[in-house]
Parts: structure tokens; sequence; C-alpha cells
């Protein structure tokens, strides 16, 4: 047949060449095999009961399973392999709670939520830990051998507990701006507040010098200072005797052993 052609139903028992354009309304293959050698067009809608292999296809909607024996490529930014593996090299969103297997090697962005870790975490190694800072130290003792043998020079405006104004840097040794009281805990004991307890009037407020509050000085037996000792005009001194002079003292002043 050629040309323009309307058929009702042909059942192919024998070969039937086609040229033109065909219509059949019902066609039954008896031996179950149809060959299409030139292009088919359904208008309608096509039941397939069997397998439908085929290729170079634009559109696929089924509702049953699709086989792709050598993977699926969409485009050039998703493959399903034929051994199931997945590549995307874009943004894969959705629901990850099924995922398995995941390499913590690969998180390159984000922040673990605090979540994740464990209530004690395991013991690890900080041997190679960089750039720690100190202010996050918020527990413990910095062992001793951590700080140097000898400590930078640091500002203690800011210690507490220490009077200001109270010691005056100088090469003699230890200098007071004010009297100092040796075993003495307050100006309000006894020995050191004024009549009725008025510490304004007592001997704390208004001696200057060294006060022994519980205690007492002690002397040694020997003064032998090879650079010797000197008593100026301006000093009156006095030692607990007996006392034996291994250098020379040079007295201009008052010096009382008793």
């Amino acid at each position: 047949m050629s040309n323009n052609s309307l058929v009702q139903s042909v059942g192919l028992a024998t070969n039937i060449h086609l040229t033109g354009i065909t219509t059949v309304d019902t066609l039954n293959a008896s031996h179950n095999i149809i060959s299409v050698g030139g292009t088919v067009n359904f208008t309608g809608n096509v039941s397939i009961a069997g397998t439908l292999t085929y290729e170079d296809v634009t559109n696929v909607d089924s509702v049953g399973l699709i086989t792709a024996r050598a993977g699926v490529v969409v485009g050039s930014g998703i493959t399903l392999s034929k051994d199931g593996d997945v590549f995307f090299t874009g943004v894969s969103t959705g629901n990850g709670s099924g995922l398995t297997a995941l390499n913590a090697t690969q998180l390159t962005s984000g922040t673990v939520p605090d979540a994740r870790f464990p209530a004690t975490l395991p013991a690890a190694s900080g041997a190679n830990l960089t750039a720690l800072n100190a202010t996050q130290l918020t527990s413990g003792t910095i062992p001793d051998a951590r700080f140097p043998a000898t400590l930078p020079a640091v500002s203690g405006a800011n210690l507490t507990g220490v009077a200001a104004g109270k010691f005056v840097s100088d090469g003699i040794g230890i200098t007071t701006a004010t009297p100092v009281g040796i075993e003495t805990t307050s100006i309000a004991r006894k020995d050191l507040a004024g009549p009725a307890g008025n510490t304004a009037t007592g001997a704390g407020s208004s001696f200057h010098g060294a006060y022994m509050g519980d205690g007492f000085l002690s002397f040694n037996t020997e003064f032998s200072n090879s650079s010797g000792y000197y008593i100026s005009t301006f000093t009156n001194a006095l030692v607990a005797g007996p006392m034996q002079l291994g250098s020379t003292l040079t007295i201009d002043g008052t010096f009382t052993i008793v």
C-alpha cells in the first residue's frame, strides 16, 4: 500500500510493506514481532506489557521500573553509573538522614554542632596544635615548667589586696613609704588602738618606723661584714650584746649595746 491509506484492521501473518501514511485502527501480529525501519508516530497512548528497548528518547514518563544497562547521564552534571555510583558536579539538596558511610575528611565548610559531640571527648594528643589562645583557658593550673626561668616585667597596677604607695623602689633593699608592722593583723589590736579602742589616736596610726606585734628582734653575735660598718651622725644604733666585731666599725653617731 502506498500514499494515504486507512486500514480498519490488519493481521500480520506475512510481510506487509507500507510506504506512505497509513492509519491502522487495530494492529495484530501473529508472531509477536513488529519491525519498523522508518519513523513511527503514535498520537494516542501506547501500552507495553513486556520490555521496551529504545535509544535517543527525549522524554520518559514511566510509572514502573526503568532499567538503564550502561548508566544514566543527565546533562554534564549528574551521572548514575551501572555500578551504583552517583556523581554530582553541582549542589545536591535534600534529606540526608539515610546516607551511610559518610567520610568526615570531606567536611570542607560549616561548623559541626555541639550536639554531634559526645558528652566526654576521647583522650587525644594536642602535641601538634598550633595558635592556641591562652584566653580560652577556663580551668586547670598551668604547670611551673611552662613558665620561663625569669618572668617578664609586668605591671602590678591591678593586683588586689596590696595597698598602693607602700613600697618604694630603691637600691638598699625593702624601702617603705609608711611604717612597718611585723606580726600585726590590724591597727584595731589592743596594743595599737588608743583609749576606748579609738584607732585614730592609737599607736598604730601615730608611730613611725617598725613595730613588732608578736615576736622579737634577733641579732647575730658576730659582725664581720668585709666592707665594715658605719653609723652616721644622723643615726642612733642599738644591738643586743654580747657581740663580737670582726671588721671595722666607724661611729659618728650613737651606738648602744644592751
